[in-house]
């Protein structure tokens, strides 16, 4: 999959340079079917490694409802065919 990890020192401009790219990125809607198409998303994953909640910040970023007893693996299945309807 094509993606990007941006990593640097604090105050080195990684949060400006995300939100241009997300800025020139905007999601828009496809007047023929009403289709949601958004570009870029833009999420901050969590201070530990920790893959669950990972998912749940996307989600929540997408307003997709989560059960927090919902198993990691379903979690996965449900981001990732979300990113791909929304054309992410």
């Amino acid at each position: 999959m094509p993606n990007l990890l941006l990593i640097g020192d604090s105050n080195n401009g990684k949060t400006a340079l995300l939100n241009k790219f997300t800025s020139t990125n905007p999601s828009f809607i496809i007047e023929e079917t009403q289709e949601l198409v958004l570009p870029a998303l833009m999420v901050q994953a969590p201070p530990e490694p920790d893959e669950k909640r990972f998912y749940n910040i996307i989600l929540e970023n997408l307003y997709a409802p989560y059960k927090s007893s919902e198993k990691i693996e379903m979690r996965q299945q449900r981001t990732i065919h979300l990113l791909k309807e929304i054309k992410c």
